[in-house]
């Protein structure tokens, strides 16, 4: 049975919140798949050259082995993804997700028609699935624009602007306090 949620996150850089939300659309398959990702935008590198040239215009494949990609990717899977734009695809295991940067509102309809659209042919999961036996999710789907900076030096930048942050308050309020009660 599929569903569709929208997953809401902050993400902080120096004093600076940045706001971002994301529109899934998810099925479980019965067979684990190699993983695939297919990105809107077409703005950094694709693993494969499809036949249709406003497919590879405007998305990006990714992913191990170029037959398992032609295979999923077949005519009719994308001119589903097409007509979906901008959202994306990405297969993990067994797990199908569609993803996109909108509001759930925005996109509800789009996604779950091409949640709905899209199929893995038999002879997919014939030569690449493998039987999942209880159908959960795999850990490590990912999704792009999630990735953070886990790094020592990032952390002592985190923490050193939170501290400057800090004194900065700390000073204002003393200033507040002398120019309140005079000195």
């Amino acid at each position: 049975m599929p569903g569709a949620f929208e997953v809401r996150w902050v993400k902080w850089h120096w004093l600076v919140a940045h706001r971002y939300r994301l529109s899934a659309f998810v099925r479980l398959l019965d067979v684990r798949l190699p993983t695939l990702e297919v990105r809107p935008g077409s703005l950094t590198r694709s693993d494969i050259t499809l036949e249709s040239g406003e497919f590879n215009r405007s998305f990006d494949v990714i992913g191990e082995d170029p037959r398992y990609l032609t295979a999923t990717l077949h005519p009719r899977n994308m001119q589903t993804l097409l007509d979906a734009r901008p959202i994306g695809l990405a297969i993990d295991g067994t797990v199908l997700a569609l993803y996109d940067d909108g509001p759930l509102t925005d996109s509800l309809t789009r996604g779950l028609q091409a949640l709905d659209r899209l199929t893995i042919p038999r002879h997919v999961t014939a030569d690449w699935g493998q039987y999942a036996g209880v159908n959960q999710p795999r850990p490590g789907l990912s999704f792009r624009n999630v990735r953070e900076d886990r790094s020592y030096g990032g952390m002592l930048l985190r923490l050193l602007g939170f501290s400057a942050g800090l004194l900065g308050l700390t000073w204002l309020g003393c200033f507040a306090a002398v120019s309140i009660y005079g000195s």
